[in-house]
């Protein structure tokens, strides 16, 4: 779990449920078992949520108690891969943000899929097309990264040993007690 996530739950999640359910946002406690209830095992401390998937009940169960319509859709079977179509959204804005923003991701989201008529929007992707989609990016930045690193280099620092020296000829040295 990363601190961002932490400071999400204790500053953002939890206070919105306490809010709404009428319980004090400083029990420690009750956040730790309403936490557990929501991974379906215990919890002595957020240092024990391991994964995306138990940062996404998390977020869904608190969000439930907070009355928050769309985190309860995502408590729903149906829409239990919302948190990784988020996930896999971000990063598709995150990777084609270097390699021409939405028109670039699109077109190329049109030419992986065939999509023929139209993409009206990226959420018209299922999951796993989304999943490939966020593959396809980071390869072609990292692609795009390492040839902006080669063209920097001059030829004799990417191929030196195809560089030829000339020998220097003995009247070139500096002649003198070294």
């Amino acid at each position: 779990m990363t601190s961002k996530q932490r400071i999400a739950i204790l500053a953002d999640w939890w206070p919105r449920a306490c809010e709404v359910q009428g319980w004090r946002k400083e029990d420690r406690p009750q956040r730790l078992a309403i936490i557990s209830e929501a991974v379906g095992r215990p919890v002595s401390s957020l240092n024990d949520l391991d994964n995306s998937a138990d940062i996404d009940r998390v977020k869904a169960h608190l969000g439930g108690l907070a009355e928050n319509i769309a985190a309860i859709a995502e408590l729903s079977p149906a829409g239990a891969d919302q948190g990784a179509r988020r996930r896999y959204l971000w990063l598709i804005r995150q990777h084609g943000r270097a390699l021409g923003g939405d028109p670039y991701i699109r077109q190329l989201a049109r030419d992986r899929f065939h999509i023929i008529t139209g993409l009206a929007a990226l959420d018209d992707l299922s999951t796993e097309q989304l999943r490939q989609l966020v593959m396809t990016l980071n390869a072609r930045r990292h692609s795009k990264h390492r040839a902006a690193q080669n063209d920097s280099l001059t030829s004799e620092e990417t191929f030196p040993d195809q560089v030829e020296f000339q020998p220097v000829a003995e009247s070139e040295f500096v002649a003198g007690p070294f």
